[in-house]
C-alpha cells in the first residue's frame, strides 16, 4: 500500500480481506478511546496553519512587500499549500506512530502472536525465544531479552 496509507498487517497473517477489515474496526475503536490522540491531531492541525501563516510571510517578504501586510495571490496559494503540506506529513506521522500500535493490540486481541512493536508474526517461534527476531522487542509475558 505504501508509506502513506498502510494497513501494518503482516502480509504473511491468514487473513481474508473481512477479516482485515474488521481488525482495522477494532483498532479504530481503540485509538478512538484514547482522547490524546484526538489532541495530537488537533495540534498537529494548528501547527501546520502557523507554519503555513510563517511560509505566507516568506512568501510576502521574497516579494518585496512589507511583513504583515496581508495575503496577496501568490502568499495566499504558498499558504493554502504549506497547510495541505504540513497537514498531511503531520497527519501520515501521527498515523504512523499511533494507529500503528492499535493495529497490532486489535491483531493479538484476535488471538495472533504479532510483535507489539513492528508487527511482526511470531508463529513458528521456539516457545523459549522471548525476543522478537525482527526488531529485538521483548515478547508480552516473557522475560527479558539481549538486545546485542
Amino acid at each position: 500500500m505504501g508509506w502513506f496509507r498502510t494497513t501494518y498487517i503482516d502480509p504473511a497473517l491468514p487473513l481474508q480481506k473481512e477479516q482485515r477489515a474488521l481488525i482495522h474496526g477494532d483498532a479504530w475503536r481503540l485509538w478512538s478511546a484514547n482522547p490524546w490522540n484526538a489532541v495530537l491531531y488537533v495540534f498537529v492541525l494548528l501547527l501546520s496553519i502557523v507554519l503555513a501563516f510563517i511560509v505566507g510571510e516568506a512568501v510576502n517578504l521574497v516579494l518585496g512587500r512589507p511583513a504583515g501586510s496581508g495575503f496577496h495571490s501568490a502568499s495566499l496559494i504558498a499558504t493554502a499549500i504549506a497547510v495541505v503540506l504540513f497537514g498531511v506529513f503531520g497527519a501520515s506521522l501521527l498515523q504512523r506512530f499511533r494507529f500503528r500500535a492499535c493495529v497490532y493490540r486489535a491483531l493479538r486481541e484476535r488471538g495472533y502472536d504479532v510483535c507489539m512493536r513492528c508487527g511482526y508474526w511470531l508463529r513458528d517461534l521456539p516457545e523459549d525465544a522471548v525476543c522478537c527476531p525482527e526488531c529485538g522487542t521483548q515478547r508480552e509475558g516473557l522475560t527479558a531479552c539481549d538486545r546485542s
